[in-house]
């Protein structure tokens, strides 16, 4: 016989046969919970970063929507994620997690001279000493999130963390300045502008050999 819809407890169950002779036997019925697991890690990162995800561990088994088949999986990609787990009882439940990506901001750096615009690529042209203007901006994306810190980069071996900033050069050559934004989130982004230094052309003034009073001489 099969019996449905029953409690947890302790069933006797006494049957008869053709002979009219009886036996009795008990079960003790027990109902195992569920498992209940659980997914930590990052749920948010940048535009290629990767988090690990955990479903912990003590469970018999793990079989994940990747396939994979341990406690923890690495994920890289937006989605939903869900692990089945089995418990020692034989007892199965599942849970999935929504990962999201940040899309990290886009520097921007105009410098001056020459209005370069670091997106459309380009360099600027200073003298020696000369300053350079360098106004830092970002588009924050999909986010939105703030930008919380500005790093200059001037290739000189000089840097500054303000969002805009003035500098020149004391040997000529050329020079990759670049500006680093990070926003809230932690995401970065980054973008550079190529300067080209060049020598101050000065004058130089060679005197002539003396002369006498009323004589013309030449200056080069």
């Amino acid at each position: 016989a099969t019996c449905f819809n029953i409690c947890i407890g302790t069933y006797t169950v006494t049957v008869t046969d053709a002979n009219g002779c009886q036996n009795s036997t008990s079960l003790a019925l027990t109902v195992n919970a569920l498992p209940q697991p659980v997914i930590n890690g990052d749920f948010e990162f940048c535009i290629g970063a990767n988090s690990t995800i955990s479903a912990g561990v003590g469970y018999a088994s793990y079989i994940w929507s990747t396939g994979a088949t341990g406690s923890s999986v690495n994920v890289t990609t937006a989605g939903n994620y869900a692990v089945t787990v089995t418990d020692g009882n034989g007892c199965v439940n599942t849970t999935e997690k929504c990962i999201e990506i940040i899309e990290s901001p886009l520097a921007i750096i105009t410098a001056y001279p020459g209005d370069v615009d670091c997106r459309l690529g380009g360099s600027i042209a200073v003298c020696l000493e000369q300053n350079a203007l360098f106004f830092g901006n970002a588009d924050l994306g999909n986010s939105g999130s703030p930008i919380v810190s500005w790093l200059w980069d001037f290739g000189d071996g000089t840097f500054s963390t303000h969002r805009d900033e003035v500098h020149s050069w004391l040997t000529p050559g050329t020079y990759h300045v670049t500006l680093t934004v990070t926003n809230a989130c932690g995401c970065t982004g980054i973008c550079y502008v190529t300067v080209e230094v060049d020598p101050v052309n000065g004058v130089n003034i060679e005197c002539p050999t003396p002369i006498c009073q009323g004589d013309t001489g030449k200056y080069y």
